[in-house]
């Protein structure tokens, strides 16, 4: 765990808005992902969620 944190904060850099941290934060996940199931399965950023009534959400992060 050590390792992530370390990682994951050797991203991050001094004055980083909101948005640039959370993109940051998307794309260690998704590495991380496919670091632990690249194997089984294939790890995408991004994506649609559309409802049964063909609503669409507006902001999606993370979809199992």
């Amino acid at each position: 765990m050590e390792n992530l944190d370390a990682e994951f904060r050797g991203m991050e850099r001094r004055g980083q808005n909101p948005s640039d941290k959370g993109e940051l934060c998307k794309i260690f996940f998704k590495d991380f992902l496919d670091d632990i199931f690249g194997d089984q399965f294939k790890i995408f950023r991004g994506g649609k969620v559309i409802n049964i009534d063909e609503n669409e959400s507006k902001q999606i992060d993370i979809v199992l």
